[in-house]
């Protein structure tokens, strides 16, 4: 089991600081709240009928209140968890509308606005995961940024907006937060168990299962340090680590590093360490780990010896989540796809492209941290530190790639062509589309926001863990024919939670998001809600959304 997340509060004071965590959530809630419940009644109060993908969703669900699960609306391509969760919340409730006279049944009780208040409540319940996957996340427990950084977090635009419709994405978010949690804490059955309801939610949400089931692999071997830099003194609770020196005593390293091994096993046993993100921590932006070829050979020799050292735990621990994870590829080869519903409209393709559009719109998303004065400087002098080849090749390697995928696998779908309620449309016609070479001159902004993200989850991750969220990424957007901005949030909070920019700056770098964020989400809702409009072969009012 991790290290991480034991013994909070105990370090940072006496009885007197044991009420601080439970007022910090219970002002986070309030906070929150103040960001979406004021929105929901105006959401309702405008729009008060079913739009866009509620048309479908809405209806299932009041199905399901009336005690028909027998129909299924064919249109709908995701498992049915948001409707359970629905009916379950009101039949809960339904008590206290009787007494209160405002509905005597199911059917009375799942009304558009109350559906759309299912949202708001996980959106809440999204905050606090959040909140507490910061704090596991954070060596030193530090809960003001936690919950500074969770206010923030919560008002991503695509996280944001989508709280005031009766769509799955928040519920999906919430249930892949609570598996991600349960799993740094170490609760890896109850991780499982959230996975399964994540995957209720949206079936994509397997490919987080199994990405959390590999970082839960990855805590739970507790790799002491980071191969391509040697340790030259460990304790219990400190490691000091030093740079390569042309001066050092081949000798003495050797010597020393054979007693670390030594004791390394030992403390293995012992069940004491630290965990390789908490190592991390103490490294300047001048110790990064070498993501060379050969740094990361090392890296994964090092954790297949561990693996096959702590081969009964890992089964112990992951055979759960393994068990999800297999069953549901049982029931896509099952299905004959992901979907349950449209499967014509939703086939699996090769959408090269979509890495790179999520690389940008997720380093525009923290605009202030990529897109800094330093920040070009600082990437150059990161590629200074490897060998010229390496980086050289890297970097036409990605910009190969970049080409390739945009010339090849810019897949106009068309439900993209179609609709103009949707941001994506403008941004296809008007940029990628503007001109025959405009897709080709993005390039070097794709490679650049990818360079950027890298770099700075790089600065307290081992290679094999950028990897294997980069892979989960890839999986769940590249199948995708349709660009949806709302589908790049979950790997854009996996990111964004792990982001750490330079502590002497972090204060102002995300207030400048939170300004921008309330920015984007002011305008969005606005259009949304004011600036309606008509279509000729169509009747009904059309509303802009991502």
């Amino acid at each position: 089991m991790s290290v991480l997340g034991r013994g909070r509060g105990t370090a940072r004071g006496g009885g007197g600081m044991r009420w601080q965590p439970m007022v910090l959530r219970l002002s986070l809630l309030i906070v929150l709240a103040a960001f979406g419940v004021p929105f929901a009644i105006l959401v309702n109060h405008i729009v008060p009928e079913p739009y866009m993908d509620e048309i479908f969703h809405v209806p299932q669900a009041q199905s399901y209140c009336r005690g028909d699960y027998s129909s299924w609306d064919p249109n709908i391509t995701t498992f049915p968890g948001l409707y359970y969760l629905s009916v379950a919340q009101a039949a809960i409730i339904l008590p206290v509308m009787r007494v209160l006279g405002i509905a005597s049944s199911l059917p009375e009780m799942c009304t558009v606005a109350y559906l759309r208040s299912v949202n708001v409540i996980l959106f809440l319940i999204c905050g606090l995961l959040l909140y507490e996957v910061l704090l596991e996340l954070d060596p030193e427990k530090r809960t003001m940024r936690a919950f500074a950084k969770a206010t923030i977090l919560s008002l991503y635009p695509l996280h944001w907006f989508f709280t005031f419709l009766y769509y799955t994405d928040v519920g999906s978010t919430a249930a892949v937060m609570g598996t991600y949690l349960a799993c740094l804490k170490g609760a890896y059955w109850l991780s499982a168990l959230l996975a399964i309801v994540a995957i209720f939610f949206r079936q994509t949400n397997a490919v987080w299962t199994l990405v959390i089931l590999c970082i839960g692999v990855l805590e739970c071997l507790q790799l002491r340090y980071l191969p391509s830099i040697p340790i030259v003194e460990a304790k219990q609770d400190q490691v000091f680590l030093t740079k390569r020196s042309q001066s050092s005593n081949e000798d003495n390293v050797s010597s020393t590093k054979e007693k670390l091994r030594k004791r390394r096993h030992a403390d293995f046993e012992k069940g004491k360490g630290i965990s390789l993100r908490s190592l991390r921590k103490q490294l300047t932006s001048k110790d990064l780990i070498d993501f060379s070829f050969q740094g990361f050979y090392k890296e994964s020799l090092l954790i297949a010896k561990e693996a096959w050292r702590k081969r009964q735990l890992l089964c112990w621990n992951f055979c759960p989540m393994l068990l999800v994870v297999f069953t549901f590829v049982l029931f896509v080869i099952y299905n004959g796809g992901i979907v349950v519903g449209a499967k014509e409209a939703h086939k699996v393709s090769l959408h090269f492209a979509q890495l790179l559009y999520f690389g940008g719109l997720s380093a525009l998303g923290l605009f202030p941290i990529h897109f800094s004065p330093g920040k070009v400087t600082l990437l150059f002098k990161y590629a200074n530190r490897f060998q010229g080849r390496f980086i050289a090749g890297t970097i036409i390697f990605a910009f190969l790639f970049a080409f390739l995928a945009v010339h090849y696998s810019s897949i106009a779908h068309p439900y993209l062509l179609a609709d103009n309620r949707h941001y994506p449309f403008y941004l296809w016609k008007n940029v990628i589309r503007a001109h025959w070479s405009a897709k080709y001159l993005l390039i070097p902004f794709y490679v650049y926001s990818w360079c950027s993200l890298l770099e700075l989850l790089g600065r307290r991750h081992q290679s094999s863990w950028l990897l294997v969220l980069c892979l989960g990424t890839t999986a769940v957007l590249v199948p995708a024919p349709l660009i949806e901005f709302r589908y790049y949030t979950i790997p854009f909070l996996m990111m964004a939670l792990h982001d750490f920019p330079e502590e002497y700056r972090e204060k102002l770098v995300w207030f400048l998001i939170f300004v921008q964020f309330l920015l984007v989400n002011f305008i969005t809702l606005y259009m949304f809600l004011f600036r309606p409009f008509t279509w000729s072969h169509e009747p009904g009012v059309q509303r802009f959304m991502w």
